[in-house]
């Protein structure tokens, strides 16, 4: 299943429950959760609903947000949910966020939120496999984080995000190997390894994002620890993560273009036990989305 079949599901879904016109002035009014893989403090309406497919990654990587309450808002991963049914044990990985309104103020512009994120791999997976750039990431067992978010509107289109929290972890195996590491004794290649089990480790993050258009959105994001959307629940990682967000179609008659988003982001990541950087300089990973109200 890839991003023909995503897309499919969106339509159906779109089709089926029109959006509606409240997201008229798409992007400066919108409800943004993980913008540049920050972590927001807003929670979606009762019945909002944003369907995300990550392009240019294996697999289905799609995932599902869903406003149960105006104060509960609550996620499920579908790659998570169906591919695991194909990998041995055969069981629908264990993949849930939610995110808990704690207290909003919209004529102060402050957002207080309690966010969890619990997964759960029955076998080891190998997150990020790159033998050429030296860095092999693997997971397997429970990971489960905990983070306070906190939003404050510093300008009618200006936000500042902050979150800090920490991520459990049950296994985890970082590997890095390559030129870097040279074996003085036999000349040949050497490699870093790390493994953990049940660790606790901090998470922060600080994000600044500005609705500059009603199309065109603007996002920066500094982060230590677990993130949500970019190598995700993966603790012991640096990132700088900078993005836009477009709604190229947000005065569209039709629901499915009108509810359209985009994000593309370029980013660098620091992995201090691989003594590895990954950078993405140009955005050839991006999400899209579609967001709309029942």
């Amino acid at each position: 299943m890839g991003l023909n079949s995503a897309v499919s599901i969106a339509c159906l879904v779109v089709g089926a429950a029109p959006a509606s016109a409240e997201i008229s002035d798409g992007l400066q009014s919108e409800t943004m959760l993980h913008p540049a893989d920050g972590f927001t403090a807003y929670t979606f309406r009762r019945n909002e609903i944003s369907f995300n497919q990550a392009i240019g990654l294996p697999g289905l990587a799609a995932w599902v947000w869903w406003g149960a309450t105006d104060w509960l808002t609550v996620e499920g991963d579908i790659e998570a949910t169906v591919g695991g049914v194909f990998e041995g044990p055969h069981y629908p990985e264990v993949s849930v966020d939610a995110r808990i309104k704690i207290w909003r103020d919209d004529e102060r512009g402050i957002a207080i939120a309690y966010e969890s994120m619990l997964q759960h791999l029955w076998s080891r997976i190998d997150q990020v496999d790159e033998p050429a750039a030296g860095l092999v990431i693997s997971r397997r067992g429970t990971s489960w984080f905990h983070h306070l978010n906190a939003s404050q509107r510093i300008a009618p289109h200006l936000f500042v995000h902050l979150s800090a929290g920490f991520t459990f972890s049950e296994d985890l195996r970082i590997v890095g190997s390559g030129p870097l590491y040279v074996d003085q004794g036999s000349g040949g290649p050497d490699v870093r390894r790390a493994r953990y089990h049940d660790l606790v480790t901090l998470d922060a993050s600080a994000s600044l994002d500005w609705r500059v258009r009603p199309w065109a959105s603007l996002h920066g994001t500094v982060s230590t620890g677990s993130t949500f959307v970019y190598i995700d629940n993966v603790p012991r990682k640096d990132e700088l993560c900078i993005a836009t967000r477009i709604a190229p179609f947000y005065r569209s008659r039709h629901a499915l273009l009108r509810t359209f988003r985009a994000e593309l982001p370029i980013f660098a990541m620091y992995f201090p036990d691989a003594r590895k950087a990954f950078v993405l300089a140009v955005p050839l990973f991006p999400y899209v989305y579609w967001q709309w109200q029942i």
